[in-house]
């Protein structure tokens, strides 16, 4: 072999060689760029997530700082920014959630009523390093009042809410001064009506005294007769004012949290004869039928007499009052779902729904008849469902306008197991009827 064909043979082979890599490079490249294009497409992914969070993050109304693990900052919007201006500058410098903290409290950027620094410190700490939600109350030095809100996250770290609640804060303690207001006006009220009703009362008991005795000829026959009758509507109007102060001591007492229940086994019997015998003398002279319908064998109530006797008579007072003549007032007991129930029903000119809300209200009077009006105070039925509800039952109302209207009372039984014994079908009726 010659020389010249030794000097070309090792060039042709490199040749061959080189094309051939350049052919497997060729076919390898869409290999090699689709890893790189994977790679940028997700980066641009991920950049596009980030700023979307971002965007949604700055987007809200409150506060939002995002903490790793290590208490560094990841992330925070304006809002965050703008109520701790320390947050900005720690994003700058990467610091933590301690070095917001410490830095906070450096600068007086907020503020802890009733503590020290160190203390506030040490609490802010606890509350970030247990890891688990907590919220409190952070005063911000520009008189803002901040609500914080720690959330755990799964990797570690906490995120922080905070929402300025200044405004409502405000609200709330303007209400706080009204209700204190109110309940003191209330109060002072109460005191003087108690006070007014105890002077009141004094000398009238005097008068109804000294009237009663002249009235029963103590000293001597009544000259002229004629003042007799006198001395009856001293009586009747003497009767009717103690009554009256009586309702407004007993509401002063419950308002104020004076009045004492003495809770006994009652007899129905009992609750009843009084109270049917206080009005008789007023239904006839209204010309109104008064009506009993209780059944003989009911057990007795787990009452307070006294209080359950006034209920009574307010109820019948009432429906008397608003019954025109020749109608019809019911009193009636039965056992209504393991309770007592005592009813008043009368034939009178009925309610609408808004004034049997109305008649709920102390000292309303309603004219249920155009150019009528009645006396009385307005406590009646108020005061008979405080009395009620003192003794743990129910008091509601129903009407019909032009109909009539029906309080039901439900108290507690002293002895549950006689629901069980049958009731006498005969019924006790006390009726009165004036021609």
């Amino acid at each position: 072999m010659s020389a010249g064909l030794i000097t070309v043979v090792p060039f042709v082979l490199g040749a061959v060689a080189g094309a051939a890599l350049m052919v497997i490079v060729y076919r390898l490249r869409p290999q090699w760029r689709r890893p790189v294009e994977e790679t940028a497409k997700t980066r641009q992914a991920l950049e596009e997530s980030w700023n979307r969070l971002e965007s949604a993050i700055e987007s809200i109304q409150e506060g939002f700082i995002l903490y790793d693990k290590k208490g560094r900052i990841q992330i925070a919007n304006q809002q965050a920014c703008e109520m701790n201006p320390v947050v900005r500058q720690m994003i700058e410098q990467g610091g933590t959630f301690e070095d917001t903290l410490r830095e906070s409290v450096k600068r007086a950027t907020v503020e802890y009523p009733n503590m020290d620094a160190d203390a506030y410190v040490a609490m802010r700490l606890k509350c970030h390093d247990d890891c688990k939600p907590y919220q409190l109350e952070v005063g911000v030095s520009d008189g803002r009042t901040v609500i914080a809100r720690g959330a755990p996250t799964p990797e570690g770290g906490m995120a922080l809410i905070m929402s300025d609640v200044t405004d409502l804060k405000r609200y709330q303690d303007q209400l706080q001064v009204a209700k204190d207001k109110a309940e003191m006006a209330n109060r002072a009220k109460s005191i003087f009506l108690a006070n007014m009703s105890h002077e009141l009362r004094t000398p009238l008991n005097a008068i109804i005294g000294f009237a009663e005795a002249i009235q029963y000829g103590v000293f001597g026959t009544i000259q002229p007769p004629q003042y007799a009758s006198y001395i009856s509507n001293i009586l009747d109007s003497g009767h009717h004012l103690l009554a009256v102060i009586q309702d407004i001591l007993d509401m002063t007492k419950i308002e104020a949290g004076k009045y004492d229940m003495d809770m006994a086994s009652v007899d129905l019997t009992d609750l009843i004869e009084t109270p049917l015998i206080m009005v008789e003398e007023r239904a006839k002279g209204g010309k109104i039928d008064l009506c009993v319908d209780v059944p003989k064998g009911l057990p007795k109530v787990h009452a307070d007499r006294q209080a359950t006797k006034q209920i009574i008579i307010n109820l019948l007072t009432n429906a008397i009052k608003f019954t025109p003549e020749e109608g019809t007032v019911t009193l009636k007991a039965a056992i209504d779902d393991e309770m007592m129930s005592i009813s008043v029903s009368d034939t009178g000119v009925g309610m609408s729904p808004r004034d049997i809300h109305r008649a709920m209200d102390q000292f309303v009077q309603l004219e249920r008849e155009k150019g009528r009006c009645h006396e009385g105070t307005g406590l009646g039925l108020p005061l008979s469902k405080k009395l009620t509800e003192l003794q743990g039952g129910q008091l509601k109302v129903t009407s019909t306008p032009g109909k009539g209207t029906t309080v039901t009372v439900l108290l507690g039984l002293a002895e549950p197991e006689h629901i069980a014994v049958p009731l006498q079908p005969a019924l006790d009726v006390f009726e009165v009827t004036v021609n």
